[in-house]
């Protein structure tokens, strides 16, 4: 049987992440649209009408690109096409105030199972933390989908409802504590927008969303599984990312039997490296990582007794 850390390792692969805005390069654009029908008009059946919005445009695009060695095996070595990239996955990010909504996320059906989903979400969030921190990321997933967004930080504050003739519910990703949000701020303007019960312009849905935002700022709840963007991937590596994000999880989750096999690995490590030379030959990176995973065993110690629920 595969032990937690072999458990937490997803298959890799090279890739170069792009974001860029939909009216700016009608060429990537074009891309993320055959991925879109791909995906969700061949495989999942949505009408094209419901799938282009017209509003691509004006949307922040990320893309994913790799090479497409698998259709240059019959290119002579020293070709400069064997260099060549292709997008293979793509998300948007749409601004719709208070909100920011995290959409289209759609992988190339050979390219699942590698890491890129949550990468170019990844990104995404960071876009967002960087440059609109004022305005809520929320997804409409699919409920087949929940767990990726949950393990990206996201949290659910809704019950199941219909989109495009397929079952969904209403996540958004935690807030830094320190942000006034445009949320707090735009009583009426909010209710001015059309909505589906259940999504995030539902009047309950926001008064949902406020309260868990107040609970948790109140409570000095971490933000753990965002805590991962504080460690440095080029220094630790992408694996250890994902154990990391694996033990946030399974904190938040209350699983603490696997937390802990996790927590031990990843601290045992960090403070190998920690104690490998004189300080200042230690890059920060590692002391990054052995303080969000102490931060999850503070967490995990904090639910045991009472004074902290998990998300």
């Amino acid at each position: 049987p595969q032990g937690p850390m072999e458990e937490a390792m997803e298959e890799e692969t090279d890739l170069v992440l792009e974001d860029f805005v939909g009216s700016e390069n009608d060429q990537l654009l074009a891309e993320c649209f055959a991925i879109r029908r791909e995906v969700f008009m061949i495989e999942q059946s949505v009408e094209e009408s419901e799938e282009f919005d017209g509003l691509d445009d004006e949307c922040v695009h990320i893309v994913a690109k790799a090479r497409a060695l698998d259709e240059l095996t019959s290119v002579p070595p020293n070709s400069n096409a064997r260099d060549r990239l292709s997008v293979v996955a793509t998300c948007r990010l749409r601004r719709t105030e208070p909100f920011l909504k995290l959409e289209r996320v759609a992988v190339r059906k050979n390219w699942r199972g590698k890491g890129i989903g949550n990468r170019i979400c990844s990104h995404a969030v960071k876009l967002v933390e960087q440059n609109d921190r004022s305005l809520l990321l929320v997804v409409h997933a699919q409920i087949h989908s929940l767990e990726f967004y949950e393990k990206l930080g996201f949290i659910t504050v809704s019950d199941v409802y219909v989109e495009a003739g397929i079952p969904h519910r209403t996540l958004i990703y935690w807030p830094q504590r320190n942000v006034t949000l445009a949320l707090d701020k735009c009583e009426g303007s909010v209710t001015k927008h059309s909505f589906t019960a259940g999504e995030c312009f539902d009047p309950s849905i926001i008064r949902i969303m406020r309260e868990r935002i107040r609970l948790e700022r109140e409570n000095c709840y971490p933000r753990l599984l965002h805590l991962r963007f504080e460690v440095n991937e080029l220094v630790v590596g992408s694996s250890l990312l994902r154990i990391y994000r694996e033990c946030a999880f399974a904190t938040q989750r209350c699983d603490f039997e696997r937390s802990e096999k996790l927590e031990g690995f990843l601290l045992t490590l960090a403070w190998e490296k920690l104690n490998t030379g004189h300080y200042s030959q230690v890059n920060d990176a590692w002391r990054a990582l052995y303080s969000a995973t102490a931060a999850c065993k503070g967490g995990a110690a904090s639910v045991r007794y009472g004074s902290y629920n998990g998300r």
